[in-house]
């Protein structure tokens, strides 16, 4: 009967690079996360909430249109 290998030695295996990687893409994102929430929450304070919310509608809208552009341009591919 054969047994899956131990899931430490899957970890393991994985390597350095593997546990680098994520490492720095996890920090990466938490630093965009904040730089992000900086600018929103300084819009709502030099705005007030309809400002704020607006300037946040706006990235919305905006990262939607990136989104679907990107999309139709890999339609028509």
């Amino acid at each position: 009967m054969l047994r899956a290998p131990a899931r430490s030695c899957l970890i393991a295996a994985m390597g350095f690079g593997f546990w680098f990687k994520l490492a720095a893409l996890a920090v990466a994102v938490a630093i965009v996360a904040v730089i992000v929430l900086l600018l929103i929450t300084s819009a709502f304070a030099a705005w007030g909430i309809f400002g704020g919310l607006l300037a946040l509608a706006i990235v919305l809208m905006l990262i939607g249109w990136i989104s679907d552009r990107r999309r139709a341009r890999a339609d028509m591919q």
